[in-house]
C-alpha cells in the first residue's frame, strides 16, 4: 500500500466449527507456509489465533485463520485483486485440510465491526460476488 497509515478494512477468514482449539498450531503452520508460498501484490495476510467474543457461537469464541489488510481505494494498486483469489484459494485448501468451513469477512478497522461476506462451504467458493462486494461502494 502507498500510505503507512494503517488501512480502513481488514480481510478475515476464520474456520468455523468444533475442536478449533486442537487443530490451532496445524491451521496456524498451514496459513504461514501458503503465504510463504505466494507472491503478494500488496500486503502478505497473517495468520490468526486468539480468543474472539463469547457471544460468537460458531466458532466457540475463537478466531482461527488468517486477516489482510485491504488496499484504501485511493491506494488501490492495479491487480490488488489477485491477492484477495488467492486467499480464497487458502480457504478452500484449508477446508479441505481440516473439514471446516471458512467464513470470510471484512472487518472496519475503526469502528471494529464485521460483516460476513461468504463461506467457503466447497471448493469453488463464489469469486464473483466476493469481487463485487469488495468493488460496490459498502466496501469504502
Amino acid at each position: 500500500m502507498a500510505s503507512s497509515a494503517v488501512a480502513r478494512n481488514t480481510l478475515y477468514g476464520y474456520l468455523v466449527g468444533p475442536s478449533l482449539p486442537e487443530i490451532e498450531r496445524a491451521v496456524v503452520a498451514a496459513i504461514d507456509e501458503f503465504v510463504a508460498q505466494q507472491t503478494w501484490v500488496t500486503s502478505s495476510p497473517w495468520s490468526v489465533h486468539e480468543r474472539g467474543s463469547a457471544d460468537d457461537d460458531e466458532t466457540d469464541g475463537w478466531r482461527l485463520g488468517f486477516h489482510y489488510q485491504l488496499p484504501d481505494p485511493d491506494d488501490e494498486i492495479a491487480g490488488w485483486f489477485a491477492d484477495v483469489e488467492l486467499l480464497l484459494e487458502l480457504g478452500v485448501s484449508l477446508r479441505r485440510s481440516f473439514n471446516h468451513d471458512v467464513l470470510i469477512g471484512i472487518a472496519d478497522n475503526r469502528t471494529g465491526c464485521g460483516e460476513d461476506i461468504l463461506a467457503v462451504d466447497s471448493d469453488e467458493p463464489d469469486l464473483d460476488y466476493l469481487r463485487r462486494f469488495l468493488r460496490g461502494p459498502s466496501s469504502r
